[in-house]
């Protein structure tokens, strides 16, 4: 598809994307993830079900690897879009887990996803890839927003949808189209400013 060590930047890369992720978006997603990892590379995810699980059913270097999760290892605070069992299977793995990432469950759970994709945003140093399936995913825009006000790469795959559909991150930025496989094409964030 296309070569991450050269679109990203160095540090942990972002990672996340749709709930419903699968077929051919799955699998781009996996292999650029996958590619990232086999560079030596740090990564960083939620605990979503889609995306955040392929991420962490895929790691190839779980001690490579941050989980930005909403709950405790328990499962306080988990909700049925929660991937615990790929969470605490990773943090056996070595996998680093930020627990409670989103704030403490007496928060609402919307805000708690929000807060959670925005610190793992905020701890991105080499930008953000997300796979969505829909060009409205919330998850997905507000890591990728937040990652994209820092000014680092952010990647969209857009899954069965036109790439051009994709929200904007930001008032006069653009996607621009990276590269096509298929049903999949990554597009490219650009500020404008």
């Amino acid at each position: 598809m296309f070569d991450v060590r050269t679109v990203f930047g160095s540090g942990r890369l972002a990672v996340g994307g749709s709930r419903d992720l699968a077929g051919s978006g799955a699998a781009a997603f996996l292999v650029l993830a996958a590619a990232w990892q086999l560079a030596g590379r740090q990564i960083g995810m939620g605990c979503s079900v889609g995306a955040d699980a392929l991420a962490l059913r895929g790691l190839v270097s779980p001690r490579l690897a941050d989980v930005f999760a909403i709950c405790s290892p328990v499962g306080s605070g988990a909700w049925s879009g929660t991937a615990l069992a790929d969470v605490l299977a990773a943090h056996r793995r070595g996998a680093c887990v930020r627990w409670y990432a989103g704030g403490p469950p007496a928060l609402d759970l919307s805000a708690r996803l929000a807060s959670r994709s925005r610190a793992l945003g905020l701890h991105s140093a080499a930008g953000c890839l997300v796979a969505v399936s829909s060009p409205r995913s919330p998850g997905s825009l507000v890591l990728a927003g937040a990652v994209a006000a820092r000014r680092l790469p952010v990647v969209a795959l857009a899954c069965g949808f036109p790439w051009y559909n994709l929200a904007p991150l930001a008032p006069g930025g653009y996607w621009r189209r990276l590269v096509s496989d298929g049903a999949v094409v990554a597009a490219l964030w650009f500020s404008g400013k």
